[in-house]
């Protein structure tokens, strides 16, 4: 290719020389601004389908399933994406299993000692997991690198940890007990219990603010409580009159999304007001959501029509249909591939390497000898 170009300098009149060079001047600087090209793929929802013991992996971009991970094991429910989209971590029993979005396979198994395991949270960094240890009355904390199991933080002999969510700053956990009617507030530098909140009837899934500052507790009671983290009291709640399960919210913390089981809808909160503005129509027994990085659409896992609901933020419609295995279910933030909540940090700005910093000079002194002698021809041809 080089030869070719510089054939056709060679080959030119001295100003047509000068236009090629110029050309490639300005591809070899558009090319620098531009930087490496894009390295990763649209997110993936991931389905757990506990009637087959697998997970659906559905490409968002096509509304499709495009692969199946098997050996999933008989009850698959609790589920988290880590922040740099690599792994899916999936609660079952007393195991979590660790699949890798890049191949969709089960790349290792984390056991529970007591178990079942529920929920699943990560730190922001994505360097700890917290796993809800229901029959063991403990938050079990794990280090995703090794996996190695490094603190089990009592919340006490009657509690049954079901929910649970870490902070944006990584300071504190918060979960819920189904049973029990707590929400209990951990401190995860102390790998302690600090607060003990109690909480109406069968409080299930959990989510926090971007600043970490309200927490938003769904109740199989058919409430919603809006919980201010610095005082630990819930300030507002919200009525759907349904089995509440799942909740998600944008990544601008402006709307959440509640699956109704019982009501067959997904509720939509407006979470500066604190009020219900909708109640979308989906399949039978929605019990997961999660929202797509550009918050434009919901994805509800139906449990009973075996399908996900694919719901415009914008018109709060269904739009598509995505049928998937068995009784589905997700107890978690389950879209991987383009950075969960809480959001991974910026990227490093890339530094160009000493040859690409040749190739600046290159186009620098080029560009300067183009332009000498273009101006001299000008005054020539005056």
């Amino acid at each position: 290719m080089a030869g070719t170009v510089m054939g056709r300098v060679r080959g030119a009149s001295p100003m047509g020389r000068w236009r090629v060079l110029a050309n490639i001047v300005v591809a070899a600087g558009m090319a620098l601004a531009a930087g490496p090209g894009p390295a990763g793929a649209a997110p993936f929802a991931y389905v757990p389908n506990a009637g087959a013991s697998n997970v659906s992996v559905i490409d968002v971009a096509a509304n499709a399933v495009v692969a199946t991970v098997a050996g999933a094991g008989g009850n698959p429910f609790g589920i988290v994406a880590d922040p740099a989209g690599t792994f899916v971590y999936l609660a079952n029993a007393n195991s979590v299993y660790v699949i890798s979005v890049a191949t969709n396979t089960i790349v290792a198994t984390i056991p529970i000692a007591i178990g079942p395991a529920v929920g699943l949270a990560l730190n922001p960094a994505g360097t700890r997991l917290y796993v809800a240890d229901n029959a063991g009355h403990f938050l079990d904390v794990f280090d995703t690198a090794t996996r190695a199991l490094l603190a089990q933080i009592p919340l006490g002999g009657a509690s049954r940890p079901w929910g649970v969510v870490v902070n944006p700053a990584g300071t504190l956990a918060y979960v819920t007990d189904f049973t029990n009617a707590r929400l209990y507030v951990v401190d995860l530098a102390t790998n302690t219990l600090s607060a003990t909140v109690v909480v109406p009837a069968q409080p299930y899934a959990i989510e926090l603010n971007p600043a970490g500052t309200f927490a938003y507790v769904t109740h199989g009671s058919g409430s919603i409580s809006v919980v201010n983290t610095a005082t630990n009291a819930i300030t507002a709640t919200m009525v759907t009159g349904g089995a509440n399960r799942g909740i998600a919210r944008n990544a601008a913390g402006t709307r959440g999304y509640v699956a109704n089981f019982s009501g067959n809808t997904v509720a939509v909160l407006d979470l500066a007001t604190n009020t219900i503005l909708a109640a979308v129509p989906v399949g039978t027994g929605p019990i997961g959501v999660s929202v797509d990085p550009t918050g434009a659409f919901v994805y509800a896992i139906n449990y009973t029509s075996n399908d996900v609901s694919v719901i415009n933020t914008a018109t709060n419609t269904v739009v598509a249909t995505v049928p998937v295995g068995p009784n589905p279910g997700a107890f978690g933030w389950f879209i991987a591939g383009a950075g969960a909540p809480p959001p991974p940090p910026p990227a490093a700005t890339a530094v160009p390497t000493l040859s690409e910093w040749g190739l600046v000079l290159a186009c620098l002194l080029l560009g300067g000898a183009g332009a000498a002698r273009l101006s001299r021809g000008g005054k020539e041809m005056a």
